[in-house]
């Protein structure tokens, strides 16, 4: 999503000012501009754009269409948005506190995430991690509440893409909005994955420390989930001192940082509408 897009659409609504083309609106204008960018993308898919401008980008290579391709996710902080937000959430937290008993809802963030991603063999740099598969669905069972079952199809339909199961998942960067309904449905649809899968993944949520980023969240989760494989340490979920029991049985790191060996993590997004995204994404050794 173009910030400064959603920005002067509001201002042009409120009060005068230059006005600009829906050209000069769009974010592939900019880029062009800017970087000299022949072909741009953009999504609007909510909390899931990001993790869906990755499944393009892999799409993308496999097709032969490029060998690199530049994937980026950000949100702005703008009227609308707050005011999207007050629509869905009764209460106002002090606090975003995903899986805990305590959460009444979510807090916006504001920021931006990019990565880098080339066919293998063909890049120059340094390989920070290898992405295995991305799933992505629309299951639109209702405007705002999440589906059980269309979420476990992303999971399962990553897993296939990646050619893992889940007893290979060593992190889950969880969705973690800190909303009392997509926390039970995140945490019963993983449980319910996880059954039987020894002791299962970790499992983090940086929501908490950042605030929900909208369209940027699933690959900053991703990139959290490559530095959390590198140094073999994976953050706690801030707040979380009472899980919620939809949570019993997960894996989720409270209090101080989990460490171990972590080869494989699954990255959730979940967006309004039923817009799913799971990514599956290997460390580089």
């Amino acid at each position: 999503m173009d910030p400064g897009a959603s920005q002067t659409r509001e201002q042009l609504t409120s009060q005068p000012v230059n006005k600009a083309t829906l050209e000069d609106l769009h974010f592939g204008t900019a880029l062009q501009a800017e970087f000299g960018a022949s072909a741009t993308y953009t999504f609007a898919n909510a909390c899931s754009a990001s993790l869906y401008a990755l499944g393009l980008a892999t799409d993308m290579i496999e097709a032969c269409m490029a060998d690199t391709v530049v994937v980026a996710g950000t949100d702005a902080v703008t009227e609308s948005g707050f005011g999207t937000l007050d629509r869905v959430q009764n209460d106002i937290p002090d606090a975003l506190r995903p899986f805990d008993a305590s959460h009444k809802g979510m807090l916006m963030g504001e920021g931006a995430a990019a990565v880098v991603v080339q066919r293998a063999g063909t890049g120059r740099g340094l390989v920070h991690a290898r992405v295995r598969g991305v799933s992505m669905n629309c299951d639109a069972h209702h405007a705002t509440a999440p589906d059980p079952a269309g979420i476990t199809r992303a999971v399962q339909d990553a897993y296939r893409r990646a050619g893992v199961g889940a007893e290979d998942i060593d992190l889950v960067m969880l969705h973690g909005s800190g909303t009392p309904l997509n926390d039970a449905t995140e945490s019963s649809v993983l449980s319910h994955v996880f059954q039987g899968a020894g002791t299962g993944p970790r499992m983090t949520a940086i929501k908490a420390m950042t605030g929900h980023t909208l369209g940027g969240s699933g690959l900053l989760s991703l990139l959290m989930a490559v530095l959390a494989m590198k140094e073999g340490t994976v953050p706690p979920i801030l707040g979380l001192t009472d899980p919620i029991p939809e949570a019993t049985g997960l894996r989720l790191v409270q209090g101080s940082p989990a460490t171990g060996d972590l080869n494989i993590a699954q990255v959730d997004a979940f967006g309004f509408g039923g817009i799913n995204a799971v990514a599956i994404v290997e460390a580089a050794r």
